[in-house]
């Protein structure tokens, strides 16, 4: 049987963001499937200058391999339910910026469907990156 999963990936926490970032600042961390260009690093800053000059204070900030800086932030939690991540781009124009989102987004929908598949008695036997960026897991289960 074959299938295949596109999803809107979204951030709740800082955390989870975290963890994705720290596995991708080292190419090839923990299997994931990742070239030179798309490795990030964790900056020890809690704030970011925008495009206009005004400083934003942030939860986490990293950097791609381009040097685009990323500020995010956690907004409070309404009636109880926890908010989308904010991303602030120091240049919202860049596309090198977007890209680097858009390949953090997707190391976290690995992450986190690997996880699902490894609590229902699946395991992962094949990984490859297509063509068009997408990633194809090929994962079994034993009856």
């Amino acid at each position: 049987m074959s299938a295949t999963v596109e999803c809107i990936v979204v951030f709740y926490g800082v955390s989870k963001l975290m963890a994705v970032l720290q596995a991708m600042s080292v190419a090839g961390a923990a299997g994931l499937v990742i070239e030179e260009k798309e490795s990030v690093k964790i900056l020890n800053e809690n704030e970011i200058v925008d495009s206009v000059g005004q400083r934003i204070a942030c939860d986490l900030v990293f950097e791609n391999a381009y040097g685009d800086v990323i500020g995010v932030k956690e907004p409070p939690a309404v009636d109880g339910k926890a908010q989308p991540l904010e991303f602030i781009h120091v240049n919202p124009k860049s596309k090198t910026s977007l890209e680097t989102l858009d390949r953090v987004r997707q190391a976290y929908a690995r992450l986190e469907v690997l996880n699902e598949l490894k609590n229902k008695g699946y395991k992962q036997v094949k990984e490859e990156k297509l063509a068009n960026g997408s990633i194809r897991l090929v994962v079994q289960k034993w009856q």
